[in-house]
């Protein structure tokens, strides 16, 4: 029964307490308020008129101490009681750090003016301020101020903080906050999000304007009475997403990779031809056809040492073949030494019979293991990749005419291209405004001496003799102290060349005149013995 204090009781409801000192019926109760007189009133109620009694004060706390018992027992069970984690310390950037010293260093300051002067805080924080002002106070001081100041704050004329604001620096630090709060972004994702991001996540790429025209379009009928957000926030929200979320499904795999943070290999404790990278690149200039003098782009392969960043070997030829790699490879062999292990992409100038046959292969007959990177994985060969923009585009761009780049200006490329074809119409040479074979080679030639003894940002630095400043070692250097330190390359001498570099001859040479052309990517080395057999056709795309 739900006890209710009220000022009237009817004789059945003062039975149903039962209450100490009180009959239980109700004739009875009616029998003890009329022999006690208890005041009482008239009520309708069912079955006509009642009288509700006032009850005597002893008997009001009896009802009260019921009531009280009833609603202790209805009472939940007591819940257990929550854990309350501790938090985690702030994450303060440096300049909150920063910050927060300085509010500290005034505090300390603040107090110290106190306990010397027996000025209250707000007295004290005034005379302070009034102190850096007039210049009194110690230089270290007043940047302590300045730096403890909040720039969200009204300006200031004079860089202090106002005497208010010395003031919540100490509310801050009994709150443990003197590092100012910084404002965090929303990073929740929004309900409209996913819907969205199925429309803008294409390997079309769609322009945001063009994904939300179609979300906004299937939103209503997806989603009716809720209102589609506006094309600011679904930008706004495109800002919050990290490069590569927000890339999947506009990017493959390969693509993503170049958004991913990598891991930079070190080469410190490596020795010259430790390892040998190589890499074919077209160059991006026409130059002079050595055979019949038609504009055409020679294919330049390149051999890098990982641990001096040396270009050990070079050659060009008219088109990417295994011959160029073996070229490439015979230069650095026979000038800097054999590598240990050469690492290349998966090409098929590499991954060729001529390379890889146990018996008859270069890297058996070398004693050299060849190592392939991950396909599409270019950035695992940064250096060779790097060199070439190093070297050959800018080497490209260097050239007066011929230069077909990219990023060439579409007008001056179409200028150069007729000049060029109307020399090959008239026959002109002197009017040919591209590079000579022979020119070329020099020309390249020059270009991987400059880079051998220009200083390299991934070598250490040194003292340099002749300016006395600190710069950067240049691969030549390198190579050099590495020598001096006992390092001694392992090269395959001239008779150990002739055999192991020899081609194969044509068949005679009126049988076989058509296919001497393929010796125009042969080295300088086999051109003085096979010039009998082969004819003068013979053509050396690298130097001697």
């Amino acid at each position: 029964m739900n006890l209710v204090i009220k000022p009237h009781y009817s004789a059945a409801e003062l039975a149903g307490m039962k209450l100490p000192g009180l009959p239980t019926s109700r004739d009875n109760v009616r029998l003890t308020a009329e022999r006690e007189s208890w005041p009482y009133v008239e009520t309708t109620g069912r079955g006509g008129i009642r009288r509700e009694y006032t009850p005597p004060a002893e008997v009001v706390a009896a009802i009260k101490a019921k009531a009280a018992e009833s609603v202790a027992a209805a009472m939940p069970a007591p819940a257990l009681p929550i854990r309350r984690e501790e938090q985690l310390p702030l994450i303060e950037t440096e300049a909150q750090s920063l910050k927060a010293d300085a509010r500290r260093g005034v505090l300390q300051a603040l107090e110290m003016l106190m306990k010397r002067s027996g000025y209250p805080l707000k007295k004290a924080a005034a005379t302070l301020l009034d102190m850096a002002r007039l210049g009194t106070a110690s230089e270290q001081l007043v940047k302590m101020l300045k730096m403890a100041r909040d720039e969200r704050g009204r300006p200031s004329l004079d860089g202090l903080p106002s005497v208010r604001s010395v003031l919540r620096f100490v509310e801050y630090e009994r709150a443990g906050m003197l590092a100012p709060k910084k404002r965090e972004r929303d990073m929740s994702v929004p309900a409209w999000a996913p819907f969205f991001l199925s429309y803008y996540q294409r390997p079309e790429k769609p322009t945001v304007e063009h994904a939300y025209r179609l979300f906004a379009a299937d939103w209503a009928q997806a989603q009716p009475g809720t209102e589609a957000p506006s094309v600011w926030q679904v930008r706004r929200f495109l800002q919050k997403v990290g490069n590569v979320s927000r890339e999947i499904g506009r990017m493959g795999e390969r693509e993503l990779k170049t958004l991913k943070p990598f891991i930079r290999r070190g080469f410190e404790n490596l020795l010259p031809g430790d390892i040998y990278s190589a890499d074919g690149h077209t160059f991006d200039a026409e130059v002079q056809h050595p055979l019949h003098g038609r504009p055409f782009r020679p294919e330049i392969t390149s051999l890098v040492d990982i641990a001096t960043r040396r270009v050990v070997g070079w050659s060009v030829a008219l088109a990417e073949s295994g011959l160029a790699v073996l070229d490439a490879l015979r230069d650095a062999c026979l000038r800097h030494g054999i590598p240990a292990v050469f690492y290349v992409d998966n090409g098929s100038g590499y991954k060729n019979e001529m390379m890889l046959d146990v018996a008859t292969g270069f890297m058996s007959r070398l004693g050299i293991e060849m190592v392939n990177s991950l396909p599409y994985n270019s950035q695992a060969r940064g250096v060779i990749e790097r060199l070439h923009q190093t070297i050959w585009v800018n080497a490209a761009k260097s050239l007066q005419a011929g230069y077909i780049g990219h990023d060439m200006d579409r007008e001056a490329k179409l200028a150069t291209f007729k000049l060029s074809r109307k020399a090959i119409k008239s026959a002109e040479v002197s009017a040919m405004p591209l590079m000579a074979w022979d020119r070329f080679i020099a020309f390249c030639d020059e270009r991987v001496a400059e880079y051998n003894d220009r200083p390299h940002r991934s070598l250490p630095k040194i003292t340099d003799q002749a300016t006395g400043r600190r710069r950067h070692m240049t691969p030549n250097e390198a190579w050099e102290q590495h020598v001096a330190q006992g390092f001694e390359a392992h090269r395959v001498t001239d008779d150990e060349a002739r055999p192991l570099f020899r081609r194969r001859c044509c068949a005679p040479y009126a049988a076989a005149k058509s296919s001497c052309s393929a010796t125009a990517t042969l080295p300088a080395l086999w051109r003085s013995s096979t010039a009998s057999s082969c004819g003068s056709a013979t053509t050396s795309t690298t130097r001697a």
